[in-house]
C-alpha cells in the first residue's frame, strides 16, 4: 500500500458527519454517526458497515466505552470489523454526545435506555435479530447487564478488561472516588481541568500521539462534575453474584497487567466463559493500534 493511498484511507476515515456516509478503505467500508431517542434525550452513536450500504453477512457488533469516556475510543476500531457487520460504538448516556440523567442512574437505568435504542433499530426479535456486546472495564457492567436483562437482544458478549469487584472492593472504591471527587472541586475548582490537563501531558511516553491524548483530555472532562457519575453507577452493581446468571457465550479478554487478578475471577463467575489473555496489549490499543486487537475480536465473534 503506498503512502497516498495511506493518507487518503485515513482522511476518509476522519471524516465524520451527522449528516451522511462517509467511505473508508476505498468504499469497503462506510462510517456515520447519528442520534436515538432515550429517556434522558438523545443517545449519540457512531456506526460503520460495509461499503455497499447493507448490513452484510455476520451479526452486528455493539461496543460501550469506559468511563468517562465516549464511543470515540471505537472510531479508529470499528472499520477493521465492518466489512462484513455492522459495528456501532454508543456514547454512553452522560458521556460524549449523549444525553444523560440529572440524578442518579443505576447501570440497569443506561442499559434500559440502550435496549430501547436497539429495539428501536431492529435489533433482538426485530427483523436484524440479536447481536454480540462489547463492553470495556466500566462499560462491560452495561453490556453484562444488558445480556441479562434483555437474552433476546445478545448473541454473544465481550467483557474487556471487566473487574469482578467483591462488595468490600466496590465499597472502598465507591467511597474514594466519592471523596476524590469532593476534593477536586472543594480544593482547586475550575483549577481541576488545569491539573488534569498537565497530568495527561506528563503522563505522555515516547510513543504515545499527543493529539489522541488531547482528544482523550477533552472525553473525560467534557461531562463536567458528573464525569464520575458513571464510575460510581458502576461500583454500586455487584457483577461478581449477578454476572453467573448470564448464559450468554462469554469471553474474558484480560490486558496487561492492571487489574489481571480481579479480570481473570471472571472465568469463575460468567457459566459460559472462555478466557484471552493479552499481556502485551491495554486498552488503548483501540484507539492507538487497532490492527492488533481486531483479529481476537473477530476470532471470536466468527468462530
Amino acid at each position: 500500500m503506498n503512502r497516498r493511498r495511506l493518507l487518503r484511507e485515513a482522511a476518509a476515515l476522519a471524516a465524520f458527519t451527522l449528516s451522511g456516509w462517509r467511505a473508508f478503505a476505498e468504499e469497503s467500508v462506510m462510517t456515520r454517526r447519528f442520534y436515538m431517542p432515550s429517556p434522558w434525550g438523545q443517545l449519540h452513536i457512531h456506526e460503520a458497515r460495509p461499503g455497499d450500504g447493507s448490513r452484510g453477512t455476520k451479526p452486528a457488533l455493539i461496543c460501550f466505552h469506559q468511563t468517562s469516556g465516549s464511543g470515540k475510543l471505537y472510531v479508529p476500531f470499528l472499520p477493521y470489523l465492518a466489512t462484513d457487520r455492522v459495528v456501532m460504538a454508543v456514547d454512553t448516556p452522560g458521556y460524549g454526545a449523549s444525553d444523560g440523567p440529572a440524578d442518579e442512574a443505576s447501570i440497569e437505568d443506561y442499559a434500559s435506555a440502550i435496549a430501547t435504542a436497539l429495539d428501536s433499530l431492529g435489533y433482538g426479535n426485530g427483523k436484524n435479530g440479536p447481536l454480540d456486546v462489547l463492553g470495556l472495564l466500566t462499560g462491560s457492567m452495561i453490556a453484562g447487564e444488558l445480556t441479562l436483562s434483555r437474552p433476546d437482544l445478545v448473541r454473544r458478549l465481550v467483557l474487556a478488561q471487566s473487574p469482578m469487584l467483591n462488595a468490600d472492593e466496590r465499597t472502598m472504591m465507591h467511597d474514594t472516588m466519592v471523596e476524590m471527587l469532593d476534593a477536586n472541586w472543594r480544593e482547586k475548582g475550575a483549577g481541576y481541568y488545569q491539573d488534569r490537563l498537565s497530568r495527561t501531558l506528563g503522563a505522555l511516553g515516547p510513543d504515545d500521539s499527543s493529539e489522541l491524548a488531547m482528544e482523550a483530555y477533552v472525553e473525560t472532562v467534557l461531562p463536567g462534575r458528573a464525569f464520575m457519575k458513571g464510575e460510581l453507577a458502576a461500583m454500586r452493581y455487584s457483577a461478581i453474584d449477578l454476572f453467573t446468571g448470564i448464559e450468554r457465550p462469554t469471553l474474558i479478554l484480560s490486558l496487561g497487567p492492571n487489574l489481571k487478578d480481579k479480570v481473570m475471577r471472571g472465568v469463575d463467575v460468567v457459566p459460559k466463559a472462555i478466557l484471552i489473555e493479552e499481556p502485551d496489549l491495554d486498552r488503548r490499543m483501540f484507539r492507538r493500534d487497532p490492527a492488533k486487537l481486531a483479529p481476537i475480536f473477530r476470532d471470536y465473534l466468527d468462530s
